[in-house]
């Protein structure tokens, strides 16, 4: 059994912008400048909405089209992924950007996506929205 992300939807909706920055403080300060520069305190985005222009304050997650913004998922991913491979040896997890896919037996498979689901909630804020992930089990 594969768990996996649907094609066309992204995971999660919402990500801490904390957790991201302290990896990259932690891990690669080189980029740690720029990234508070861009995400260090919140900012306002304008945005057509269904009922015209709207105008809101960004306080999580990364800005549509920011080269950095697919580094930023995965280095908050990271610390969760890290514990559920040793949680779960004997699966192959798999993770690139946004994408992340367990393989193994159906029963352990559901167990370690409860697992990092839950992880990732409390690491980092990183919660699954609407059906995002769907379920492979060849027969």
């Amino acid at each position: 059994m594969c768990a996996l992300p649907r094609p066309g939807y992204p995971p999660y909706s919402a990500r801490s912008r904390r957790a991201f920055l302290r990896f990259a403080a932690e891990h690669h300060p080189e980029v740690l400048l720029f990234l508070l520069a861009a995400y260090g305190a919140p900012s306002y985005i304008t945005a057509l909405g269904p009922e015209g222009w709207v105008r809101f304050l960004s306080q999580r997650g990364t800005t549509q089209g920011c080269p950095l913004g697919p580094w930023c998922f995965a280095a908050a991913l990271h610390p969760v992924l890290v514990g559920a491979r040793a949680a779960y040896p004997d699966l192959t997890i798999v993770a690139i950007h946004d994408d992340v896919q367990i393989a193994g037996p159906p029963p352990r498979v559901l167990a370690a996506l409860r697992h990092v689901v839950e992880q990732a909630d409390l690491a980092c804020g990183l919660r699954p929205t609407g059906h995002k992930f769907g379920l492979y089990v060849p027969s």
